[in-house]
């Protein structure tokens, strides 16, 4: 069943599963075996650049920053899981990377939130704390600038049960 979502905004990224099965390491290696597409490597957040070819260490880094966009990451632990050193990957980074490295942990954590909006009845708070933001106020911003509405207003569009229902119901 395809999601009711709609895309992360112009000039977004499609949507992708940030967990479940087609995501992860199997991924990856499935994808690593053979050339990517351009739309395979617009899927990761990456730039396309003809002629080259995308080192494995950058997926696996963009692949862990989705399973794990409710961390605080940091470049020591991407450089760790991708074995490379933290300043060498920071430069692939920036060579193949559309967005700094926040900004994209940051979209994945919406795309985890709007599913949270649509099949739970957790308060906007609780998904803030679900998916590692400090902030709610700044979570449902940045959510606003992602999605064009606030968190309430996309999970009375989009699916999750009323508060009013959650508080008879329980």
């Amino acid at each position: 069943m395809e999601s009711k979502r709609p895309v992360c905004g112009p000039g977004k990224y499609p949507e992708r599963p940030v967990s479940g099965p087609g995501s992860g390491t199997e991924k990856i290696v499935g994808i690593l075996r053979s050339e990517l597409t351009r739309e395979e490597i617009e899927y990761y957040g990456l730039r396309y650049i003809e002629g080259e070819t995308i080192r494995k260490e950058i997926l696996i880094a963009q692949e862990y920053v989705i399973s794990h966009c409710e961390e605080d990451l940091t470049w020591e632990i991407l450089a760790e899981v991708s074995d490379l050193s933290p300043g060498y990957l920071q430069k692939l980074y920036r060579k193949w990377c559309r967005l700094r490295l926040r900004d994209f942990q940051n979209l994945c954590r919406m795309e985890k939130a709007a599913g949270y909006l649509e099949e739970t009845t957790l308060s906007v708070k609780e998904i803030c704390s679900a998916v590692g933001m400090k902030s709610t106020s700044y979570f449902s911003s940045l959510f606003r600038q992602v999605y064009g509405l606030s968190p309430k207003e996309y999970r009375h569009i989009y699916g999750g049960c009323p508060k009013r229902y959650r508080q008879i119901y329980g």
